[in-house]
């Protein structure tokens, strides 16, 4: 099954867990704002995931490599852990592509995240401000240097 598909679960256990805490407003039923629609050929469900996600996700105690590494393992993309400069370096288990899908990785020396939408250039990572979706093309992240795209091919040893 697609990650697309497998992260409401992943979000539901780190609540349960204890890992994430819902926003007050998200927690007192307040709606989101209305998503700008999109040109995108994304499908439906994976708009409604990312909107999701970023409705729970907001305060974790992983930092980002570990937050990838929990989501993947949620959904059977196992790997064994690596920090993000490992990935940057090796990535043992992914391989490196030069256009990125949806549920893909985005890796800095120092930081990770996943790819929400690849035409937005949006990734999903836990920031010091929570587990947010942000550009990954943004003066920020260009500044942290060359960014590598991984997709996973296979469980590493």
């Amino acid at each position: 099954m697609p990650l697309c598909r497998l992260l409401p679960i992943a979000a539901a256990s780190l609540l349960s867990l204890g890992m994430v805490t819902r926003p007050a407003s998200v927690a007192a039923g307040a709606r989101p704002a209305k998503e700008p629609p999109q040109t995108s050929s994304v499908a439906s469900g994976e708009k409604a995931l990312r909107i999701g996600v970023r409705m729970l996700l907001r305060r974790t105690s992983l930092d980002c490599s570990h937050l990838v590494h929990y989501l993947y393992g949620r959904v059977g993309l196992h790997y064994r852990y690596m920090n993000s400069e490992k990935l940057y370096a090796e990535g043992r288990g992914f391989r490196r592509v030069a256009e990125p899908r949806s549920g893909d990785l985005v890796v800095w020396r120092g930081h990770v995240g996943i790819v929400a939408d690849p035409e937005r250039r949006t990734f999903l990572s836990a920031l010091r401000t929570g587990v947010e979706i942000t550009s990954y093309d943004s003066h920020y992240w260009k500044s942290k240097g060359e960014a590598r795209f991984l997709r996973y091919e296979s469980a590493a040893d």
